[in-house]
């Protein structure tokens, strides 16, 4: 909707044959273990769009237990920081937006935010008590408010997101449980991150399925324009 560059949902989504073709996106690649949001990258960079259509339902699943949920985001961290390598380089000459440009950066490289929230928790303590309190004081003064801006990151788009599709909002016990998920990932996540920047390609580990099936549902998000896909 407002032009940033996004991923294909390999979920729910179809493709257009001659986007995958076109010799200026380069068909599907191997090299990392998120094919789709490479291929929906290149794909953009050549002048491809991703149109999303939320009047259109797809029932689809998610992870069921704590070890499902931990391969699917392991796949995910690592094959992001894989496309990051890959790609960036690529987003930073297109001619696009500096804005896009940065949005793709911060898309492509989101799970490194595990690697500072196990920083934080493995040393904060620590650094507490080796900085003297004359210098603390002053550092501390000012670096809360990017903490709590990136505390609250997470649960306000999640709730901008429940907005945008018209579902109700939740209270603080979900947005708290959200956090608490968020902090028991991260050392998976930043052992996925590590992987990702060192390691090319890897084994797809699919996410185990349930079979459980809920209702379906879509509405139009406010203001959502719709364009035809095009090159």
């Amino acid at each position: 909707w407002n032009g940033m560059l996004l991923n294909f949902n390999g979920t729910a989504g179809i493709w257009r044959r001659a986007a995958i073709l076109d010799p200026r996106v380069g068909g599907w690649s191997g090299d990392t273990i998120t094919e789709d949001l490479d291929l929906s990258y290149r794909a953009q960079l050549a002048g491809w769009r991703i149109v999303y259509t939320p009047l259109v339902a797809v029932p689809s699943e998610v992870p069921a237990e704590v070890n499902a949920l931990k391969a699917q985001q392991r796949r995910w961290a690592t094959g992001s920081m894989q496309t990051a390598r890959k790609l960036l380089p690529m987003v930073w000459r297109a001619p696009i937006s500096w804005i896009q440009k940065a949005d793709a950066t911060i898309h492509l490289t989101q799970y490194c935010v595990n690697v500072f929230m196990v920083l934080a928790i493995a040393f904060g303590r620590l650094l507490l008590e080796l900085v003297p309190d004359e210098r603390a004081h002053p550092f501390l003064a000012w670096t809360w408010i990017p903490c709590v801006m990136a505390a609250g990151a997470s649960w306000s788009a999640y709730l901008y997101g429940r907005w945008s599709v018209r579902e109700p909002m939740v209270g603080p016990v979900r947005l708290f449980k959200l956090i608490l998920l968020g902090l028991g990932l991260s050392v998976n996540n930043t052992i996925a991150v590590i992987e990702g920047v060192f390691k090319r390609g890897g084994e797809f580990v699919r996410t185990p399925k349930s079979g459980a099936r809920g209702e379906a549902s879509a509405a139009r998000p406010p203001g959502a324009p719709y364009r035809a896909l095009r090159s």
